[in-house]
């Protein structure tokens, strides 16, 4: 993915719009592929991958009247990522990213938390009872 977006940087002359810019975008990517191996691991670099809603936000989600999801829109952003790339959306606190700071860090840490539980246990739900064997 790394690639991908040094390339389009090489083949895209409209990708930055000013030296700075530029600076700014290497930077980025330099830092990335610094990082890169404490969130991505070695062995599942080459899948299983997931699909994930990359525009995921609560105007994209139709709800119920009982909050049960009936929908969900704009798949236009939807790709196959690594399990790793999965994350709890940062809206579920009603605070922009850049607010989740001091006493909102807290608050999202206990949504943060309660949406992994909540996860875990509809995980648990849909796991087969008596899958079929793989080899």
């Amino acid at each position: 993915m790394l690639t991908f977006h040094d390339d389009f940087l090489l083949a895209n002359p409209n990708a930055v719009s000013s030296m700075g810019d530029s600076l700014g975008q290497m930077a980025v990517k330099a830092m990335l592929r610094a990082l890169s191996h404490h969130y991505i691991q070695r062995e599942s670099r080459n899948g299983p991958f997931r699909l994930q809603l990359t525009d995921f936000h609560a105007s994209n989600i139709f709800v119920d009247r009982d909050w049960n999801i009936t929908c969900l829109i704009d798949h236009e952003w939807v790709c196959a990522l690594p399990t790793e790339m999965l994350s709890v959306p940062y809206w579920l606190t009603g605070c922009a990213i850049d607010d989740i700071t001091e006493e909102n860090l807290s608050e999202f840490e206990i949504v943060h938390q309660e949406f992994l539980n909540i996860f875990e246990e509809e995980e648990v739900k849909m796991a087969p009872t008596n899958a079929p064997a793989m080899t």
